[in-house]
């Protein structure tokens, strides 16, 4: 240290830095925090006196915070440290920084460590993700669109061909009930194909359906679904609903949202399969952002307002992070192979076409949480002094 130097300057240029600084005993003790740690921590200066560091690690890092302390007290090298504080409040504040320690003759007597505030970057980094895995799952959808819908259309007039075949051969064995008997099976089979050749034209948007948007009340439309699909859970499933908040109206085509919602429960009870289970619906309202800090993954983009919300959660199989990203690809299933098909496919699509989104928050063992999210509209109240004119 030159003769001239001024700790004092130097103190207050650490006091006012941006990033977090702790100086700290061996046994953890706080000896020094400056005003950018006091400030995103929460604490006073006089708290500070009763705190130990390991009080200000969340728990879920504790653990591996202690045995990287130990570390760092006895090395001569400064360390990177990736952790996660506990603020006043209960807030979680992911940090990274650096720590070394100080020795005197030998023995070491202080840590010093230098830390930031990730919070933003770890969002950001999110928001990154979530922008590519919306673009990549678009584009994989619209691919497989085209390709079903070509698929459908030559599928189709294939379909008609053999049906005017089967009529044909009609005319031939009318005194063969027989053959009859085998003809109509093949018919049956025809029109089952020809439903399934709609879906796949549906889910691609080109059945030549108009799709009637008004505004739907979310609360009672699901309260209504959910007393009509009880027949279609078996007693063993419990299912019920839960208003969260508000009602909430929504602009959706009401037989579209009444399918969506009919999936969402389909698989919810084939992923609880033949046990006891539970199956729980709610309904409410929840900001973009809150939406965004859910746990899981989340496919879509929202604006910063409030969006209606419907959720549907079961304690069946649940489901890995590789399954969850191809949950809503056309014929994918980890379930019964011949169940596989478009459901949850053109549940996505309505979701998309409806500008909303949806998360997924699922692990193996614990159950499958998914929360679909619909932009709102309000229904305008006539005015006071407004009034109707019947003619006859």
């Amino acid at each position: 240290m030159t003769p001239d130097f001024d700790a004092n300057i130097f103190l207050d240029l650490v006091d006012d830095a941006a990033d977090m600084v702790q100086s700290v005993s061996p046994d953890g003790r706080f000896l020094y925090v400056n005003r950018a740690w006091l400030v995103t921590l929460g604490y006073s200066p006089g708290e500070v006196k009763d705190l130990t560091i390991f009080d200000i690690v969340s728990p879920a890092c504790r653990e591996i915070c202690m045995e990287k302390f130990r570390t760092v007290l006895s090395s001569h090298q400064a360390h990177r440290v990736d952790a996660e504080f506990l603020a006043r409040d209960g807030r979680l504040i992911p940090v990274e920084g650096m720590v070394r320690t100080q020795f005197r003759e030998g023995v070491s007597f202080a840590t010093i460590g230098i830390f930031r505030d990730i919070t933003d970057r770890i969002r950001a980094e999110r928001e990154r993700r979530r922008i590519e895995e919306h673009a990549r799952t678009t584009e994989l959808l619209e691919a497989i669109n085209r390709l079903a819908g070509g698929f459908a259309h030559h599928f189709n007039n294939l379909l008609m061909a053999v049906q005017g075949n089967i009529d044909l051969a009609k005319r031939y064995v009318r005194n063969s009930p027989k053959v009859l008997r085998h003809l109509d099976e093949a018919e049956k089979s025809i029109s089952y194909a020809a439903r399934f050749s709609r879906e796949i034209l549906s889910f691609a948007n080109m059945d030549g359906q108009r799709k009637w948007i008004q505004l739907v009340e979310l609360d009672s439309t699901v309260a209504s679904m959910i007393e009509i699909l009880r027949g279609l859970v078996p007693r063993s499933i419990s299912m019920q609903h839960e208003s969260i908040g508000p009602p909430s109206t929504i602009p959706a085509d009401p037989q579209g949202l009444r399918t969506l919602f009919f999936h969402l429960v389909l698989n919810a009870r084939e992923a609880i399969g033949d046990r006891e289970g539970r199956i729980t619906v709610r309904t409410g309202r929840m900001p973009a952002q809150g939406a965004y800090d859910q746990e899981g993954h989340f496919f879509g983009i929202l604006e910063e307002k409030d969006y209606a919300l419907l959720e549907v959660e079961d304690n069946g199989a649940g489901m890995s992070p590789d399954v969850i990203q191809h949950i809503f690809e056309p014929f994918y299933s980890t379930k019964n192979p011949s169940r596989q098909g478009i459901g949850l496919s053109s549940a996505y699509r309505f979701i998309m076409d409806m500008d909303g989104a949806v998360s997924v928050t699922s692990s193996p063992g614990a159950g499958t949480v998914i929360r679909v999210f619909f932009p709102m509209r309000t229904v305008p109240k006539p005015h006071a002094n407004s009034f109707n004119i019947n003619t006859t």
